[in-house]
């Protein structure tokens, strides 16, 4: 399967529930180097890419291809939507502003227009559990990896193809940065839950050699094994997330600190009535669906922050934009050699069914 690099053993025995998951990811150049317009030399948009996996829902029992979904022992849960929910709001903004002057106080206060990207890492179902991260450039500043220059057990240092564009739109000694490749991002929401996502680390940048290194080092699942297995071919990646510092609620209560000792660089999911200070005035509250459901790794929001009335894209308790995942049911099996097709095929096989040539006009 060209989107399934990394598909667990098949189990054994039966029956189990073959289906078909189906999502889009985000595509860019990292991913795709021939994206790019070589006359422009720069990636100028972002695209979706529909992808899909097998895969087998295990063990259950007395299914077959007419029973209800209800009764499919655990494909409910399997196929529930995220029960995540996010408010972002900015603090009220006094009326009749001269437009050229930013205001004392309220509203959005930062000096650029900005996309800001709210997402769930780890997504440990319920407000307390989940854990989320946060983007002023729409998680946009990212490079290739193109060396590991050094893996020791203590720590890591990578070469990048690029430590950025320009002073702002690049890696600083002190940022959090994600390290991802290809596997962990088509594991899948129901793949094992330790390679959903990539693995945060607070970096040192040296200018001069291009690289980066942190520590703790990378862990063994994201070190290509040679041959075939490369870095280029995993598309390994480096993103920068901008979360930092003491992270404090509306009430200046402590959140965490992600300068502290063993920080993992993310924020913890509060309680739903606690809104979270992100920077410049913008402020989140996380919350999840009345009818059930918990918050899903990858789960994502955006909003527009723009400096010439200090306003945020404002919206209450709103589902993830993303990432949304389809499934259909496939075939019941059981291994090594039995099984039964549940898919309905078209065009349906009718028998005595007229032909209609269907022409222009």
């Amino acid at each position: 399967q060209p989107y399934f690099l990394a598909p667990p053993a098949l189990p054994g025995g039966g029956p189990h529930l073959a289906y078909l998951e189906v999502w889009q990811r985000e595509v860019t150049h990292l991913q795709q180097p021939n994206l790019v317009e070589s006359a422009v030399g720069v990636d100028t948009t972002t695209r979706l890419q529909t992808v899909w996996q097998v895969r087998l829902l295990a063990n259950v029992g007395g299914a077959n291809c007419t029973t209800p979904d209800g009764t499919v022992a655990g494909w409910q849960t399997l196929i529930r939507p995220s029960g995540g929910r996010m408010s972002i709001k900015a603090e009220g903004v006094p009326p009749d502003l001269d437009p050229c002057e930013l205001p004392p106080s309220g509203g959005y206060r930062g000096l650029e227009n900005q996309l800001y990207r709210i997402e769930i890492h780890d997504d440990g179902g319920a407000v307390g559990a989940a854990t989320f991260k946060w983007s002023r450039d729409n998680a946009s500043v990212a490079s290739d990896v193109v060396e590991i220059v050094a893996q020791t057990a203590t720590g890591t240092e990578l070469k990048l193809s690029s430590l950025g564009r320009d002073a702002v739109l690049r890696f600083n000694t002190g940022d959090w940065v994600e390290i991802l490749d290809d596997r962990r991002e088509l594991s899948g929401e129901n793949g094992d839950p330790a390679l959903r996502r990539g693995v945060m680390r607070k970096i040192t940048v040296d200018d001069a050699k291009q690289t980066i290194s942190f520590s703790p080092a990378l862990p063994a699942n994201l070190i290509p094994s040679g041959g075939n297995d490369t870095l280029a071919a995993r598309h390994t990646r480096v993103r920068r997330w901008d979360q930092k510092g003491t992270v404090r609620d509306a009430n200046n209560n402590v959140i965490v600190n992600l300068d502290a000792a063993g920080s993992t660089g993310l924020i913890p999911v509060p309680a739903a009535s606690v809104w979270v200070v992100l920077e410049n005035g913008i402020r989140v509250q996380f919350s999840l669906d009345p009818s059930g459901g918990g918050f899903h790794c990858g789960d994502y929001w955006v909003s527009a922050a723009r400096t010439t009335d200090t306003s945020v894209e404002i919206f209450t308790a709103m589902p993830p934009r993303g990432i949304h995942r389809h499934y259909a049911r496939l075939a019941i099996v059981t291994f090594p050699d039995d099984e039964t097709d549940c898919r309905v095929h078209w065009p349906p096989e009718c028998g005595g069914c007229c032909t209609f040539n269907v022409a222009p006009g």
